[in-house]
């Protein structure tokens, strides 16, 4: 039978001790300070640094640190797009995270009967000795400065970026706040390497990726079909709408611009004395009238209607002289044609047949209005695209809006951090609810999006994501690392 030194010597050989209780943890530590058990060579400095064992300090080296800056700034780059480059690992490392830290917070015994440790608390425990071995001690917090540098520097920048910015709003903490934001952006040693990284990740993301995270953050409405949600999410990532107000007031901004353009075009011909017969307004007519017609229930009662809007129009137009149409009686009768439509279909009045002839009329004064300036064409393709998107995004932005600024997840996000890793494991979860919000999403697609269209150049232009966001990301992936890094767990957590 093994006697006490042999037993600690077994746990300290299978590097084991983590798994003890505290104060058996303190005299596996002092058999190990009285030289009676060996820690392994190759684990004997970082394990007992993580055990809280003495062994004389970390010596920081800063050529050390100098080396490691290539290697940590690639590993900054690789967290920040593991969420975008595999987002179902990422939603699959959150969801065990957060059932590891509420089976942490149960206890294992409840009224005498022993439950044991829950199954997804493995996780959790990765996590928290994750972020304890890199700042859990003044040993590890050196060590972790000299080995990812750039990791440090963009935690740090990070807290006072987010801190500074909520304290920045509370009363005499403002000029503090304000301060250690400063700082925060101050100290960030990344933007050139997140825009390459962006840049890299832009043309490497496939398409759907931006997609998916938009529609997830804008929520169309289910009876809206696949292919007309495909041309708003289209229509929001190219015209870079976010699901809000702004977005909202984006697209109105974005109309009225365009109709001072087509006017501007139309008074421009107009002036210039350009005309359209009045018989090329019919020309869509005859395959309207093949289409609704032949052996179909309806067809005489609907081929009437055509004709009985025709010869309106007609007598109309030989009263008032109009032979010839100028650009500008084109666009007024296109407008009010759609008017009328629109309203018949409010009021529940619509007949199809004569709506279907003013469609076809309006249709050809476009057509016409198109053929006198190719640019009308494009703005009226712009126009259209953004009049689909336009309620719906007003539908997304009033639920955005609506909800918490600080959701439910947020504070059990934190609070679950707290448990596995007190300040800095706070500060994941506080990472990961904000990579739930409905704006960060959106934000990131666009991102995403402008990147997968951009140039190097163009991007190192552009300003990086906020600290909030890139933090968010970065925390994220560093779930996998964590998960990685623990022998019982592996890459991928089942």
């Amino acid at each position: 039978m093994a006697n006490a030194q042999e037993r600690l010597q077994e746990i300290a050989d299978r590097g084991l001790q983590g798994e003890l209780s505290p104060e058996k943890r303190d005299k596996f530590n002092e058999a190990v300070r009285r030289g009676i058990v060996t820690l392994p060579e190759d684990k004997q400095s970082f394990s007992a640094q993580a055990d809280g064992v003495d062994t004389g300090g970390f010596d920081f080296s800063t050529m050390e640190m100098i080396k490691n800056i290539p290697g940590s700034a690639g590993q900054y780059a690789e967290d920040l797009l593991t969420p975008i480059l595999h987002p179902m690992d990422t939603a699959t490392s959150l969801y065990t995270l957060a059932r590891g830290a509420a089976e942490k917070l149960i206890p294992d015994k409840i009224n005498g009967v022993d439950f044991g440790p829950g199954t997804h608390e493995k996780y959790a425990d990765a996590v928290g000795k994750f972020f304890k071995d890199r700042y859990g001690s003044i040993d590890n917090l050196k060590r972790t400065a000299q080995e990812d540098p750039v990791g440090v520097l963009a935690d740090v920048s990070a807290l006072l970026t987010a801190g500074g910015s909520a304290a920045s709003k509370i009363g005499k903490l403002g000029k503090a706040g304000k301060a250690a934001k400063t700082v925060g952006q101050a100290v960030d040693p990344v933007n050139l390497v997140t825009k390459t990284a962006r840049y890299t990740a832009g043309k490497a993301v496939p398409k759907a990726v931006p997609r998916k995270m938009f529609e997830s953050a804008a929520k169309w409405r289910p009876s809206i079909n696949k292919a007309q949600r495909a041309r708003m999410t289209e229509t929001a990532l190219r015209e870079k709408l976010m699901p809000t107000t702004k977005g909202v007031t984006k697209i109105t901004d974005a109309l009225d611009d365009l109709n001072t353009g087509i006017d501007s075009i139309i008074d421009t011909a107009t002036a210039e004395g350009k005309t359209i017969p009045r018989q090329a307004l019919f020309k869509n007519l005859k395959a309207l009238r093949k289409d609704i017609g032949g052996t179909k229930l309806d067809a005489p009662d609907n081929l009437r209607q055509i004709d009985r809007v025709v010869k309106t129009f007609e007598e109309y137009a030989k009263k008032v002289g109009k032979d010839e149409l100028t650009p500008r009686d084109l666009q007024t009768l296109k407008q009010a044609a759609y008017k009328q439509i629109n309203f018949d279909l409010k009021q529940g009045r619509a007949s199809f047949g004569r709506n279907e002839a003013r469609k076809a009329i309006a249709r050809a004064a476009k057509e016409k209005l198109e053929e006198l300036d190719p640019n009308i064409k494009a703005i009226n393709k712009r126009m259209g695209d953004l009049l689909e998107v336009q309620p719906e995004l007003e539908r997304s932005a009033s639920r955005v809006e609506n909800l918490n600024i600080i959701g439910l997840g947020t504070p059990m996000n934190v609070g679950a951090g707290g448990v596995l890793g007190d300040i800095p494991g706070a500060a994941v979860g506080a990472g990961l609810s904000i990579m739930e919000m409905p704006r960060v999403k959106a934000r990131g697609a666009l991102l995403l999006e402008g990147a997968r269209k951009s140039r190097l150049s163009d991007i190192a232009r552009r300003p990086v994501p906020g600290s909030a966001i890139r933090g968010g990301l970065v925390q994220s992936g560093r779930l996998q690392q964590a998960y990685k890094n623990n022998p019982l767990i592996g890459l991928r957590p089942k």
